[in-house]
Order: structure tokens, then sequence, then C-alpha cells
């Protein structure tokens, strides 16, 4: 059985004293405004589905090493969602940040996301054991403010966004605080039970957006056959619990590097594992594109494989502000960002963006959640007869996968497997 949750926040605070917007960041709105004439880009337009996959590479690079779990689309959600309100420069840098090339792109972002749920409706075609995904997504708006109504009408539009929930970030930071996490835990089955501290007195509004998904192996792991067996990290060698399962399932091998995918049941999401072969895993990483990943998935077929897969459970939660300074993204933190397609009374700049994921593996499947705050602040085939074995002893890279737009919901590596 799995599941999979992940919430995105951004939280926009005004530079102003006690003026700030909060948005807790879900599906991508509309681009309200093109670039400038002859604004560059960083990166030319993709698809939003590759845009994902290209994003979380470049993520896990300056995100550092270790245990990794976290949702690419999340972020880049959230982030095309605030950046539906962003002009110019700081427009521009969210597109080329997330991979999208383009602020026109931003709401085919969000359309992304519909049609992904609307593809698992379609595969679910009324089976019992289809999983069961839920999307949903508020605005938390301080009282006495008002956002733009294209801002508005965006979001509606390519996120079926309701009406904006009134809150006191200004006199009641702590209950406001309290009304978003209790909102983020319902919709992730409370396995995002916070993801924003007190507010600062200056926000003024809070997007949000959580994405449940409980969903099924299509072939689970016999319990039965779970043994301790050695992971190998570098110079050290830990004894942890091994799932086995022997199977005919979409497996490819290229230069250096071995994948496996694992589907789920009734569904068009599985999860590919991608072990190093005569390189470690920081030397993969390098070596994969977004491009490549997608390769690594078309050179997949099906043949017997005798599958051996550690069990394991990550956590993150931590600041995203410097690794996507790092990725381009610097005028949006900066008094030089420009949000007034958001609000026009009160220039407003990103004050942090805070990500916090949650992903386990066992032998019924993936339990999964994550959540994105930004705050903002103004100025703010046949199987052969012999199976090939899939020993994942080692660290590896591991996708969670839309198979049929490619998007990448989440992606992680596992350094050393935890429980």
């Amino acid at each position: 059985m799995c599941h999979d949750r992940w919430v995105r926040s951004v939280a926009i605070r005004s530079l102003a004293p006690y003026a700030a917007l909060l948005a807790a960041l879900a599906l991508a709105a509309p681009a309200l405004a093109a670039a400038p004439r002859g604004q560059r880009l960083a990166s030319a337009p993709a698809s939003p589905s590759a845009a994902t996959a290209a994003f979380g590479l470049r993520l896990l690079h300056v995100l550092g090493p270790g245990n990794l779990a976290f949702s690419p689309d999340s972020i880049a959600t959230a982030l095309a969602m605030a950046g539906s309100g962003a002009r110019g420069s700081t427009a521009a840098q969210i597109a080329s940040t997330i991979g999208v090339g383009s602020p026109a792109a931003f709401g085919a972002v969000g359309a992304l996301q519909n049609t992904i749920a609307a593809e698992q409706r379609a595969a679910a075609n009324g089976s019992s054991e289809a999983p069961t995904l839920d999307l949903a997504d508020a605005l938390f708006l301080q009282q006495g403010f008002a956002l733009e109504p294209g801002f508005l009408t965006g979001l509606s539009t390519h996120f079926a966004t309701p009406a904006p929930l009134t809150v006191d970030f200004e006199h009641a930071p702590a209950a406001a605080a309290a009304a978003i996490n209790a909102w983020v835990s319902e919709h992730t089955q409370g396995i995002i039970p916070a993801i924003v501290g007190e507010m600062e007195p200056s926000t003024r509004l809070a997007l949000a957006n959580a994405i449940y998904l409980k969903a099924s192996w299509l072939d689970p792991f016999k319990t039965s056959e779970t043994a301790p067996a050695a992971f190998h990290a570098g110079a050290h060698t830990s004894t942890v619990p091994f799932m086995h399962e022997s199977d005919t399932l979409p497996y490819g091998r290229g230069r250096g590097y071995a994948a496996l995918e694992l589907p789920y049941a009734a569904s068009t999401l599985s999860l590919m594992v991608v072990l190093p072969i005569g390189q470690n895993v920081a030397a993969l990483e390098r070596s994969l594109s977004s491009t490549g990943l997608a390769r690594v998935a078309r050179g997949l077929s099906a043949r017997g494989v005798d599958v051996s897969l550690p069990r394991f459970h990550l956590k993150l939660q931590r600041e995203l502000d410097a690794p996507l300074e790092r990725l381009g993204m610097t005028d949006a933190f900066s008094a030089r960002a420009n949000f007034s397609g958001i609000m026009t009374s009160t220039p407003l700049q990103i004050g942090k963006v805070i990500h916090g994921a949650d992903l386990k593996v066992d032998e019924q499947g993936t339990v999964a959640a994550a959540a994105t705050v930004v705050e903002v602040e103004a100025t703010a085939e046949r199987s052969p007869i012999h199976p090939v074995a899939f020993d994942a002893n080692r660290p590896f890279l591991f996708f969670l996968r839309d198979d049929r737009s490619g998007a990448v919901l989440f992606a992680g590596r596992l350094a050393t497997p935890e429980e």
C-alpha cells in the first residue's frame, strides 16, 4: 500500500512594517504578464513535466550529499503559483529556476497537476485497488487587504482555488499559523502536521496546496521474504532489512547504471530506482540530465528481475532560499522583487521558502508527504529465461514519476537506509 502526500506553502511578507504576503504554494497559476522585451532567460522553455524532472535533478545537486527526499513537483508548483503574480525579471528568474523557461508557462504547471489527477481517475477504471488521489489548495488572506483580480482569476482557472480564507497575521500571527497548519494536516492525513511556525505580522497572504495519494504496489513484496542484508555506503557497511521479489518488471541497463521501475496498482505512477554501476551515486547524479532521465525511462523493458531493495524512511525539512538563489532565483528574495501582479498596495518580496518531506518505502508500497512554504516580505518486451539481479545494496537515486507525462512528483537519494 502506498501513501503519497505533499503540501506547498508560500509566505510573502511586505517590507513595510506589519505588511506582508504569505503564499502556501500549490498548483501553478497562469502568467499574468510575460517577461519584458529583451529579458534574457537562463533556460529554454520546457514542458512542465520535463521541467519537474530537470528541476528535481538540479535540486539534488544543490541540496548536498546524504539522504534526501523532496517533491520537485510541489516546490515547482508553489513557485509557479507565486510567479504568476510576479513581473519582469522576478517572473523570468522563477520560470528559469523551475525549468519552464517562460512566465507564460506558469499556468501549464497547474494544468499538469489536473492532467495527472485525471489520468489517475482514468487508470483506476473502477478498480478497488486504485490509488486515492486528493488535491486541494487554499488562500489565507490578511483581513482588510485585497488581491489583484487577475491573480485570483488565474488561480481559480488553473487550480480551482476557492475564495480566500481571512486570517489576521498582523494581530494574531500564531492563530493564523495554526489555521494554515490545521489545513495542511487535514489534507495530508496528519503526515505533515505543521509546515509554518509563527507567522510574521507583516504577512499578507498564504497560498496552500496539499496532495494526498494512497496507492499499493502492483505486486507487493512478501513480508515473509524480508531479511537483513548488507548495505554498502562508501567505507561504511550497515545491516538493514531488504525486501525481495522475483517478477517481470520494467528494467534497463546503460553506461554506468541499472534502472528498475516498480509500478503502483491501477495507476500511471511508479517508483523508478536508478542504481550506479561502476561509479558512485554522486557521479551518477552528475551524469544525469532531464533528457537523460527520460532516456533511462524509455530504455526500460519487461524482464525477469530478482529484486533486493532496502526498506527506508526519509524525512526532510529545510529552508530552500540559498539553494534557489544558487539556481538563479535572486530578485524574488530582494528589494528588487516585483510581485505587483499579486498586490499593488504594498511592495512584496519572498522572505523564505521552507520545504518538508516524509517518504517511506516498505513491502506494501510508499508513504510520502511534502510541504513547501514560501514567505514573501515587502521591500519583500519478452522476458529472458534467466532473470537479472537488481540488488540495491549501495546508495541509489529514486524518482516517483507519472509514467504518462514523465512528471517527477518525488525525487531523492538513499545514502543510508533509515526506518
